[in-house]
Formats: structure tokens, C-alpha cells, sequence
């Protein structure tokens, strides 16, 4: 029998809405506001790395975000009230030609509530952190280094929306 002991090919990716409370200047001015000033490494199960490497990461990904940006990011992903999303394509490709018609309007209507929900969501988290710099960023765990990326919670000192695309 063979044990796979490194990742699986199913990777997953998880976007982040980031609320900084300034635009960080250079990477020490982003170190402080991401990181406790002792805090040398960060860990996600078997794996760490340096915090400085995170940061310099975050660092080259860092732009501001329009707020479409932000609801784009929440909206493709997986959120606490998410109208029904299954698989459309699916569905279609089962479904016979009378039915083709409903599922499309189901999804059609589904989509447009999870739009609506979004810019809810992204409403209520610019208004809770006011003059904030907003950045998104997304990552996926294909390696170690970026599992740390998207499961180590490396915004935890930071007001920020984590939003799966599992």
C-alpha cells in the first residue's frame, strides 16, 4: 500500500480583503502592522518559515483595492449566507432540454443574491474600518510555503475577510 505524506493535488486558494491601518510605507512599516515584534517565524501544522519571507511576499502583492476588488474577491468564493451555488454546468449537462431553461434562471438568481450579499459584506467592513488602506491578496497551499500563506493566519493582528475558493 502506498502513504502519500506530502500535499494532495486538490489544492485549495483562499482570497483575503485586508484592512491595513495605513498604507505600509516599505517591509518594516508592514512587518509591525502584520506582526508581533518578537515573532520571528510563522507555522501551519508541519510547516514554517520565516516572517520576513511572508512579508516580503505580502509585500510585492500589496496594491490598493477598488471596491470591486474587494467584492469580487468575497464574491467568488465561499461566505457565511451564500444563495445555493452548485454546480450549473453539472446540472446542465444531466438535465433535460425543458429544464436547461430553469436552471439557468435559478443561477441567474442566485448569482445576483451572492452579489448582492457581497457588496453587503464589503459595505459594512469599510464602514467598521474606516480610513484603512484596503488591499486583497489571494494565495493557495501548492506548496508549503503558500499553505502557510493561506491557513497560517498571517493578517491575525488585521481586520481582514478570508473568503475560500476551495
Amino acid at each position: 500500500m502506498k502513504i502519500r505524506n506530502g500535499f494532495v493535488s486538490n489544492s485549495s486558494s483562499s482570497s483575503f480583503v485586508v484592512a491595513f491601518p495605513s498604507e505600509p510605507k516599505d517591509q518594516e512599516d508592514l512587518r509591525e502592522m502584520m506582526f508581533d515584534s518578537g515573532e520571528r517565524t510563522i507555522s501551519y501544522y508541519d510547516y514554517s518559515c520565516d516572517v520576513e519571507r511572508v512579508v516580503d511576499e505580502v509585500f510585492r502583492d500589496l496594491k490598493k483595492a477598488t471596491i470591486k476588488d474587494m467584492v469580487e474577491s468575497v464574491n467568488n468564493g465561499w461566505f457565511d449566507g451564500r444563495a445555493d451555488s452548485w454546480d450549473r454546468t453539472k446540472n446542465l449537462s444531466y438535465a433535460i432540454p425543458e429544464e436547461k431553461e430553469e436552471i439557468d434562471k435559478i443561477w441567474e438568481e442566485n448569482e445576483k443574491e451572492n452579489e448582492k450579499i457581497a457588496k453587503n459584506i464589503i459595505k459594512k467592513f469599510k464602514k467598521e474600518n474606516k480610513d484603512c488602506f484596503f488591499a486583497v491578496f489571494e494565495y493557495g497551499d501548492d506548496d508549503s510555503f503558500h499553505c502557510i500563506m493561506e491557513h497560517g493566519e498571517i493578517f491575525y493582528k488585521l481586520n481582514n475577510i478570508q473568503t475560500s475558493y476551495h
